[in-house]
């Protein structure tokens, strides 16, 4: 019952972002909040080894993101990296690491179509967070 809850914490809260990101190309801190709370709290919930496992999770997707962030200025933005951490608060180092290699891919086919249309260019930003909700949805719906 909480895993669904937490689900579904993630599947809003991860919508408002995408919104917010598309439309100011930003992602606000008060939301990264407004989905940490409850995710910690319905972990703690469930038992201390979970929610213990969760924020080691959190550590490493936060980590990886931020060397990310570190070695090549410009190709993310700090929200992204803490989107990364709170991610993987709700899924767990592996289901996160398969929803980036999802988010990942599928951003870097649609910018390579987009390109070859000429409706983008090459040095253009493009936000993080809907190919994040894309791979998300993806496993959730495998059943993973």
């Amino acid at each position: 019952m909480l895993e669904v809850f937490r689900g579904s914490i993630l599947l809003c809260g991860l919508s408002c972002i995408v919104w917010t990101d598309w439309n100011e190309r930003r992602i606000p801190n008060r939301l990264l909040v407004c989905m940490l709370i409850p995710g910690a709290v319905t972990l703690l919930m469930e038992g201390t080894g979970l929610f213990w496992y969760a924020v080691l999770s959190l550590i490493i997707a936060g980590a990886v993101f931020f060397m990310i962030y570190m070695s090549f200025p410009g190709s993310m933005g700090a929200g992204d990296v803490k989107l990364a951490a709170v991610t993987g608060l709700y899924l767990g180092v592996r289901k996160t690491v398969c929803v980036f290699a999802m988010a990942f891919c599928l951003a870097a086919f649609v910018c390579a179509i987009l390109i070859c249309l000429k409706q983008m260019d090459v040095k253009q930003r493009v936000p993080f967070s809907p190919f994040l909700l894309a791979g998300i949805v993806v496993l959730m719906g495998a059943g993973v």
